[in-house]
Parts: structure tokens; C-alpha cells; sequence
């Protein structure tokens, strides 16, 4: 599902599961990947010795920030495993938690980058450090929308799938009013063969 162009605006009061469970599923792909941002340009911000100069507040922002991301792939996953077997209150607890908490990382990296002395805009080494702020902020104001998403799989709780299909129950009455021997009924893939 496309979700709204302002964070947090997202209505998910009409989503079928089928849709909630593709936008877990692309959450999970959004934070790995922002993830990968993070470490990669710290990693090489490390390497060219320009990380040691990059201001303390900031560093402690990110790196609370990737350990937020690699708790709600964790948690999301959780989410979609309950999907996918049995939907539980601690699911919605789940989501709801990592909307208040998206709600605090982006309001904090916001503040931290504001009160940060001495940007250098315009040097490129710098640019890296930019696109922390800006993928850092941008990941959890998207993560808001969990909060929208958990109001409505709320709806779903106690709704479960049974892991194997082969166990259901067939309940068939049968009212034959003449003599039959010898009949054979076929229900799925079993044969039931029976004489009356």
C-alpha cells in the first residue's frame, strides 16, 4: 500500500491483512537497508579518521538510532509471524511500541542535529554525515504509521490459521432415499468409499 505523504498520516482503518502484511513486510526492507547506510558510511567516515571529529551527541543519535532499527526488524518480524499463525495483544503491543519509540528517535535526532555546532555544508566528507541526519530522521517519521497500523490489526486479534490445511474437519450429511450399495464419495483428496 502507498503511504501518505505527510508521517503518521497513513489511514489503515479500511486495510485488509493481506495489505498491513505487505507494508511490515517493506518496513523490514526499508530498515535493513537504512541500516546498511548507516554502517557503511560510518564504517568509511571511521576509516578517513573524520568520525572522531563528528560531534558526540550526534555519533550517540545514530548509533541509538540503528539500534532501534535492528529492534523493529525483530519486532516487525514477530508481528508477521503472529500474521501468519496467530494474531496476539502483544502484537499490537509490539507496533504501538515502536510507533512511541519512532516518535522520540526522530523528534531526539532532529533536536541533536539542530544543536549541532560547526556544520561544514558544503564539504563533501561532510555530506555523509548530512545523510545520516536525513535517512536517520526520515526511517523512524516512517515508522509513525505503526501506531495507524496497529489501531487497526487490533480488529484481527485472536484470528488464527491453522499451519497445516490437512487437518480440517469435513462434516458431510448424506440422506439417501432409495438402496444404494456400493457408492464412493471423493471429498479433496480422500476417498471415502463406503457401502450402505
Amino acid at each position: 500500500m502507498v503511504r501518505g505523504l505527510v508521517i503518521g498520516s497513513t489511514d489503515y482503518s479500511n486495510q485488509s491483512l493481506p495489505d498491513m502484511l505487505i507494508d511490515l513486510e517493506q518496513w523490514i526492507e526499508f530498515l535493513r537497508n537504512t541500516d546498511n547506510i548507516f554502517k557503511s558510511t560510518i564504517d568509511v567516515l571511521e576509516k578517513i579518521g573524520y568520525w572522531s571529529s563528528v560531534d558526540y551527541d550526534f555519533k550517540a543519535s545514530c548509533y541509538d538510532l540503528r539500534k532501534y532499527f535492528n529492534t523493529a526488524i525483530n519486532d516487525l518480524q514477530e508481528v508477521i509471524n503472529g500474521i501468519n499463525s496467530e494474531i496476539k495483544e502483544y502484537h499490537i503491543r509490539l507496533l504501538k511500541n515502536l510507533g512511541a519509540n519512532a516518535h522520540e528517535q526522530h523528534s531526539h535526532h532532529r533536536k541533536i542535529w539542530r544543536e549541532y555546532q560547526n556544520k561544514e555544508y558544503g564539504d563533501a566528507t561532510f555530506k555523509m554525515v548530512e545523510t545520516l541526519y536525513a535517512e536517520g530522521s526520515d526511517m523512524a517519521g516512517d515508522m509513525f504509521d505503526l501506531n495507524n497500523l496497529a489501531a487497526r490489526l487490533e480488529h484481527f486479534v485472536g484470528m488464527s490459521k491453522k499451519a497445516d490445511s490437512s487437518k480440517r474437519t469435513i462434516t458431510v450429511n448424506n440422506n439417501f432415499n432409495a438402496t444404494v450399495t456400493g457408492i464412493q464419495q471423493n471429498y479433496e483428496s480422500s476417498n471415502i468409499q463406503q457401502t450402505v
